[in-house]
């Protein structure tokens, strides 16, 4: 079975906690895009500073019954410029014809941005788990599908990721919010197998 790979997905409250961290991401994400539509700052300030912010103070929930928990919060800020140029690779749309880059070369330069915030996000897990180096690689191709996934619903629909100036704020709020959930559920439905999988290793004391 493949449950039997993550403990605490094989009983009802594992399958809870699953769903409460699918849940918070989706909040989190959700909530920092739609501001950026709100404020017409999709491409700025809040891809560069609001999702990661919104999306470390979702996860912080998760994690508050843990030991100085709101150190998580300073990693997921700080490194929410990467996010930023994370999205702007993956699904920006400023590139000349002639020197837009191809998507190898894309997801390899955001494979190392995401790969450095999940670095960053390890420095506070390992307080708290055993095993806590797997976060890296995971969070890094969590991301990766995420966007990929977005890329190819964008590439059907154009219509599907940004709003356009002519559209109204009301528009731009419900678009940007609908994308910011799809990437956190994407993301949150991988990542939180693995969360799935630390808690029970959780080291003495945390």
């Amino acid at each position: 079975m493949p449950f039997a790979v993550f403990p605490l997905l094989s009983t009802r409250t594992g399958l809870a906690k699953w769903a409460q961290w699918i849940a918070l991401i989706i909040a989190g994400v959700s909530l920092g895009w739609a501001v950026s539509g709100a404020f017409r700052f999709e491409e700025l300030t809040a891809l560069f500073f609001l999702p990661g912010q919104t999306r470390g103070l979702a996860q912080w929930q998760f994690f508050r019954p843990l030991p100085k928990a709101i150190l998580w919060l300073a990693p997921t800020t700080l490194t929410s410029p990467l996010m930023g140029l994370v999205v702007l690779s993956m699904l920006g749309r400023s590139y000349p014809p002639e020197l837009d880059p191809p998507l190898y070369a894309r997801v390899a330069a955001s494979s190392v941005l995401l790969a450095l915030i999940g670095l960053s996000e390890f420095f506070v897990l390992r307080r708290w788990f055993f095993h806590s180096g797997l976060w890296i690689p995971t969070v890094t191709i969590a991301w990766l599908i995420a966007f990929l996934l977005l890329q190819a619903l964008q590439a059907a629909s154009p219509a599907t990721t940004y709003a356009s100036p002519s559209h109204s704020t009301a528009s731009a709020v419900l678009q940007l919010g609908l994308t910011g959930a799809f990437l956190g559920a994407t993301q949150a439905a991988i990542t939180g197998a693995l969360i799935a999988y630390l808690v029970p290793r959780q080291l003495p004391g945390a």
